[in-house]
């Protein structure tokens, strides 16, 4: 069976970036997750934000963990199959951060 180009595992050097990530994702001791808390000022952003960001998931056919609370949207991304980080996970933390930042900047329409 082949590899996916999006589906291989990250590199060293692409680790090693996440580890050094300033966007607040953090990245687990195996090197297999990377998880983010984003915070909202209403439920209703952050159950919107979520509806978007499973859009975006779809289309990569790449679907993270996702825990919703009150004010906030825990992501967990991984990719269990490969028991790593692939580049799927690095589109989609793309993908979610470009979203999250509408939020940001009050364009959540």
């Amino acid at each position: 069976m082949k590899i996916k180009k999006s589906d291989k595992p990250l590199t060293k050097r692409e680790i090693g970036k996440l580890e050094k990530n300033d966007l607040g994702w953090k990245l687990d001791a195996k090197h297999t997750k990377l998880t983010k808390v984003f915070n909202f000022e209403k439920h209703v952003d952050a159950l919107i934000f979520i509806a978007r960001m499973t859009v975006h998931a779809e289309v990569l056919k790449h679907y993270p963990d996702v825990h919703f609370t009150q004010h906030k949207a825990k992501v967990v991304l991984t990719s269990p199959e490969q028991k790593t980080l692939t580049k799927k996970d690095l589109a989609l933390l793309s993908r979610i951060e470009k979203l999250h930042q509408k939020f940001a900047t009050g364009d959540n329409s």
